[in-house]
């Protein structure tokens, strides 16, 4: 996931100080709900193989619950990053989402 990463990467340089600004305002619910559809689309790109395996499986997941659930999860590790002014590098955050979404990438794709 190299365009997550690098979303991490900008986030921590750009906008962690719109992110505060924006996170007690009205423009707030407007915003997290536009990031989640930017966030959407990125994971349906960096995911093609996964959700081609995905419906090749013909799972019980369905394919948007599958990329909403990354999606959360994504949002809320870098919510957690930002809100925390975590230590934690782009880099290092990024392959601590990595291993919290692994095994249930892992378990849905069968591998």
């Amino acid at each position: 996931m190299r365009l997550l990463a690098e979303a991490l990467r900008f986030a921590s340089s750009e906008y962690r100080n719109v992110y505060c600004a924006l996170l007690h305002t009205q423009g707030w619910p407007l915003f997290r709900q536009r990031l989640l559809e930017i966030l959407q689309e990125l994971i349906r790109r960096e995911c093609k193989v996964e959700i081609q395996k995905l419906r090749k499986a013909d799972s019980e997941v369905p394919v948007d619950l599958f990329v909403h659930y990354l999606t959360s999860a994504f949002l809320s590790v870098l919510t957690w990053w930002l809100d925390r002014r975590s230590r934690l590098a782009p880099k290092e955050i990024n392959d601590v989402f990595r291993s919290l979404i692994s095994p249930t990438i892992n378990a849905v794709l069968g591998a």
